[in-house]
């Protein structure tokens, strides 16, 4: 594990401009995906808690684009906890939203949100509406976990 250098990271389910929305975040150069802020555009800080530990999946993440933790019981129940805690006031415990969109289906606002790098860009950034940046409340790791959980609404 390393600590937060400056990286970009965003996620929003309800908004990404349209031109951002397959782009540059390709992972075929092996370069870093670049995080865009899902109402910008522009390019996310990635330094918004500067003393979190970078994780191995993280970094994998921010290589790959794929969420390590997909399919993972043991990342799975840590996200649940998370989400729990952050997540379902505004999305419910069950994913079918409130305030929040619902997440229990693929019919995302926007088509950069239907990709792991999308959600987590609104995730980590902010969105639309009363989505805030998660990103200055909990790590990029649990970012990957609450993920991994949510994906599970969309298997049931």
């Amino acid at each position: 594990m390393r600590k937060l250098s400056s990286l970009a990271l965003v996620l929003s389910l309800a908004a990404a401009p349209v031109a951002q929305a397959a782009g540059d975040d390709a992972t075929d150069s092996g370069e870093p995906i670049v995080f865009r802020h899902a109402l910008t555009g522009e390019p996310l800080d990635m330094d918004m808690r500067p003393d979190q530990e970078i994780t191995e999946a993280v970094e994998t993440f921010h290589q790959t684009g794929e969420n390590p933790y997909s399919g993972d019981p043991e990342a799975i129940a840590a996200g649940e906890g998370i989400y729990n805690k952050q997540c379902a006031s505004c999305h419910l415990k069950d994913g079918t939203g409130r305030i929040g969109p619902d997440l229990t289906d693929d019919n995302w606002t926007r088509e950069r949100a239907a990709t792991e790098v999308g959600r987590f860009e609104v995730i980590y950034g902010g969105g639309a509406g009363a989505m805030q940046a998660f990103g200055r409340r909990i790590d990029q790791d649990e970012i990957l976990k609450v993920m991994a959980y949510i994906d599970t609404f969309r298997q049931e």
